[in-house]
């Protein structure tokens, strides 16, 4: 997944310029943030993308600058790790996304 997103990803992004990344499992998560690290304010920096859930679900909702945009990002457990506490996350994030989805337009 790495080389793939190193060499594809990155530039799809750019390109797109996209308001919303929604990143589902830790692969993904943790790819945006190690790649998009230096572009979020210093408090912000974790290594471990589940912690920017916790603090997604208590309300803040992870923003990187990349080439003179801002896209959120919004973490999410991959379906296959399916627990007694992701589906609690779920629950309790399924507000803040609905909210995005609203606020960009997305169908």
């Amino acid at each position: 997944m790495n080389a793939c997103a190193d060499k594809y990803l990155r530039r799809e992004i750019e390109v797109l310029k996209p308001s919303l990344i929604i990143c589902v499992g830790g692969m993904a998560s943790s790819w945006i943030l190690r790649n998009y690290e230096d572009s979020l304010h210093p408090t912000l920096r974790v290594k471990d993308w589940r912690e920017r859930l916790w603090l997604q679900i208590l309300g803040n909702i992870t923003s990187i600058q990349i080439g003179g945009w801002t896209a959120k990002i919004v973490f999410l457990f991959h379906p296959s790790e399916r627990s007694g506490i992701g589906w609690f996350i779920d629950r309790k994030q399924k507000n803040i996304i609905e909210k995005l989805v609203e606020e960009y337009k997305i169908i």
